[in-house]
């Protein structure tokens, strides 16, 4: 991917931000490694002024001087993926009334990764872990 002109990455920044705001789950596409590249490096979860997204860029850039081309392939990858995708949602695939579901068939799993932590969800986290944990320890008997 070439270089990315200051005008090419807020384009960019708006296409991923207009996405992860609609739909975060075309983000799916990618894998863990370069869904963190293109949050690390266009920042679409954050609503910046494009004075600071700029020195935002500048910055990171700095800092993981890899993140640019690690991203410009990230993004390269997600584009070309997003045609099929259109393409496969379109066509169904669900089998016809009262056809027989074949036992050999494959379950995909994909991972969205989220760069802000939800401190709601966190803590329901940890109060389920804390319940799970006080029902497992009451049903012990202690030993003599």
């Amino acid at each position: 991917m070439a270089r990315l002109t200051d005008t090419s990455y807020l384009a960019t920044h708006l296409e991923l931000r207009s996405v992860w705001l609609k739909n975060p789950v075309r983000f799916a596409l990618l894998s863990a490694g370069e869904q963190w590249a293109l949050h690390g490096y266009f920042a679409p979860e954050h609503r910046l002024t494009d004075d600071r997204l700029l020195a935002y860029r500048r910055e990171v850039s700095k800092v993981d001087p890899s993140l640019p081309q690690r991203a410009g392939k990230a993004l390269t990858k997600w584009r070309m993926k997003e045609s099929p995708l259109a393409a496969y949602r379109e066509h169904s695939h669900s089998p016809a009334p009262g056809a027989k579901r074949s036992r050999n068939y494959a379950v995909a799993v994909f991972s969205l990764v989220h760069p802000e932590i939800d401190p709601q969800k966190l803590a329901r986290a940890f109060l389920a872990a804390f319940e799970d944990h006080e029902k497992a320890t009451s049903r012990r008997r202690p030993r003599r």
